[in-house]
């Protein structure tokens, strides 16, 4: 609201401000340069705050706020090459790498280890804890089941909140993709998930199985992950392909990143 206000200037009364405005603030953003992204980020916010006004009678009208638009992106994931090349970074503390290993073959959402409730190899999460607030189950390997507990245990001994904990995971994981990818990496610790939904989808080949581990709810949202080049992800993830052919579940198996008590992981070791 500040760069709004600073566009339009102090002065003006809010029930002044039209659509009109905005969408002249919305063309002086662009010609400025900012990003599309960063420029939604600012509507998004002035819409949220003129239609919190509009509700509390502050305001006769509702403005329409018109994002910026942009081609839709595939999601970012990581290759293998680039995921071992993390795990090996010798400064990068166990707890990290047992973290990040767990987000990636599990698909999980930043605080859901933390926040479901283990019923024997079962994480359960409630759906007041989900984005789409809806309950959701997630079978995990012994290999997981090993891993959420030491993530557990650790968060118990942390000197902070789950929240402090998760934010020290994602810059720590920003650190080491900038580390083997560049200062300009596009990866950040969300890409995780993205892994996971991508190397699902090269095992099984069935979105609407994606989309149930995932916990989407709807097809559509879990789609963009079948985009790929099946040949692409079978490049970049080598070991799962030569896991799932030697498993004879090549077209759809379960024998993939703790979804299944027999699931196998890259790093059995973390």
């Amino acid at each position: 609201m500040k760069h709004l206000t600073s566009f339009l200037g102090t002065s003006i009364p809010l029930s002044k401000v039209s659509t009109s405005m905005i969408d002249s603030y919305r063309e002086y953003c662009i010609r400025k340069g900012m990003k599309p992204d960063g420029i939604n980020i600012n509507l998004r916010a002035i819409k949220t705050f003129f239609n919190w006004c509009y509700k509390r009678e502050l305001t006769e009208k509702n403005l329409f706020v018109d994002m910026v638009s942009k081609p839709k992106e595939l999601p970012n994931y990581i290759p293998d090459r680039l995921f071992e090349e993390l795990i090996q970074l010798e400064w990068l503390d166990d707890n990290c790498k047992t973290a990040f290993s767990f987000y990636r073959d599990t698909g999980c959402r930043r605080s859901e280890p933390f926040l479901g409730e283990l019923h024997g190899d079962w994480l359960l999460i409630g759906g007041s804890e989900t984005k789409q607030r809806m309950d959701k189950e997630l079978s995990l390997s012994p290999l997981n089941l090993e891993r959420i507990i030491k993530m557990r245990a650790f968060l118990e001994s942390y000197a902070g909140k789950i929240d402090s904990w998760i934010g020290n995971l994602s810059k720590t994981f920003l650190k080491a993709m900038r580390e083997i990818d560049g200062q300009d990496t596009k990866y950040h610790l969300h890409c995780l998930r993205h892994t996971f939904a991508v190397r699902r989808y090269l095992q099984t080949r069935d979105i609407y199985l994606v989309k149930q581990e995932l916990g989407h709810s709807s097809v559509v949202t879990t789609e963009i992950y079948a985009k790929f080049s099946l040949r692409r992800l079978e490049s970049d993830f080598p070991s799962l392909v030569k896991s799932i052919k030697n498993s004879g579940d090549w077209e759809r198996g379960h024998n993939y990143g703790g979804l299944t008590s027999t699931g196998a992981s890259i790093n059995p070791i973390i």
